[in-house]
């Protein structure tokens, strides 16, 4: 049956990427995938998906239910889109890859449909808004459609570094993230005389070198560093009574990333000290790091060394880029899941301008997507 499957896909290949073409087409915004929503919608229910839309405003599930007590198994695509500069504007364009992610996994869900291969369970298609912002997952959880996962999948093309076409990664480690504003408050006083201020300008600039100095764990792989700064000065002769910075902080442990905050507060609290000056800490929600599920990502292994050969199958894949895919698993109870890393002769780079990619890998995608998922149902059935 597999090899019926890999071929059903094969020859449905002009489809898939016709698929393609229109969500390319059509990049959204965050949370604005109104358009790109109502397609995927729609060719689910085409395909015979009971469909539950308008999730956290554009997020929807499609769900095939065999009626059999079974596993309950996903497969989650990202939607939108990242805005760009150009001379003329800013544009919306698909630089991460999302409408491939989207097309993959619609040719999956297709061909498990199509050729009946959900004996058993429910098989539970996820399109998720506004991964850019790391919010869609959240706003996926909150809804209650997704209590009942027991197993998801995800897939994302990987940049040319990483993999290159015919190369499938059974696990992306992504890293824990978060971001604080940090707003310094001094003494506003005339520039000309500095001594009867408190210029938190000043503490702003020496907070981001004091940053620097932080010794954190090198056991694990993390990043920290300010990416934002300014001040409410609109006089240049006027010392400023507030700045503000942001940081953002990265770790592969959910704990270490904890510890790296900690760190960062004390650091910038006793700067501010040290000046006379105040700092006030507003945090993000923290997105967690991938976590290790063993039987998931063998059974995704097994899957993808049957499609591409043991020369295809890379390792799993560490970086310090953060997704909000590895959410669902840390608040759904009993949830494994796993991100499949595929490469694409991805060029010049992810959210790099008119990003460019192997199409090839979108008929590929879709047979990993769904022989991963078809080894789940199985393994499920002999248990």
């Amino acid at each position: 049956m597999k090899q019926v499957l890999q071929k059903y896909l094969k020859n449905n290949k002009q489809n898939i990427e016709n698929i393609w073409r229109t969500l390319h087409s059509m990049p959204e915004k965050a949370f604005e995938e109104h358009r790109t929503s109502k397609y995927l919608g729609d060719k689910l229910e085409e395909m015979g998906f009971l469909t539950v839309r308008g999730i956290g405003g554009t997020g929807l599930t499609g769900t095939y239910d065999t009626g059999i007590k079974g596993p309950v198994v996903g497969i989650r695509a990202d939607m939108d889109a990242l805005e760009h500069s150009f001379p003329d504007g800013n544009k919306m364009q698909h630089t991460c890859g999302h409408d491939a992610n989207c097309a993959m996994v619609l040719g999956a869900a297709e061909s498990m449909s199509v050729l009946n291969l959900v004996k058993r369970g429910k098989l539970k298609i996820i399109f998720q808004p506004a991964e850019e912002t790391l919010d869609g997952a959240r706003e996926m959880i909150n809804s209650g459609e997704l209590s009942d996962l027991d197993y998801l999948l995800g897939i994302h093309l990987r940049p040319e570094y990483e993999l290159v076409y015919g190369q499938i990664s059974p696990s992306v480690m992504h890293s824990a993230k978060s971001s604080v504003r940090v707003l310094f408050g001094g003494k506003e006083s005339h520039a000309s005389r500095m001594d009867l201020g408190v210029n938190a300008a000043e503490v702003a600039s020496m907070s981001v070198v004091r940053a620097g100095m932080i010794h954190f764990d090198p056991r694990f792989c993390h990043s920290a560093k300010a990416t934002k700064i300014s001040s409410d000065n609109k006089a240049g002769n006027v010392v400023p009574s507030r700045a503000e910075i942001e940081f953002d902080l990265r770790s592969e442990s959910n704990e270490h990333l904890e510890n790296m905050e900690e760190k960062l507060m004390q650091t910038l609290e006793q700067t501010a000290e040290s000046f006379g000056a105040t700092a006030n800490f507003d945090w993000s929600e923290r997105t967690p790091a991938a976590r290790n599920y063993k039987e998931i990502q063998d059974l995704v292994r097994q899957a993808i060394t049957e499609l591409v050969g043991n020369e295809g199958v890379a390792s799993p894949i560490k970086t310090t880029g953060a997704e909000d895919f590895h959410l669902y698993a840390e608040r759904i109870e009993g949830l494994q899941s796993v991100m499949l890393g595929i490469g694409a002769d991805v060029n010049p780079g992810l959210h790099m301008v008119n990003m460019e990619f192997n199409q090839e890998v979108l008929v590929l995608g879709a047979q990993a997507l769904a022989l991963s998922a078809m080894d789940i149902f199985d393994i499920s059935r002999k248990e």
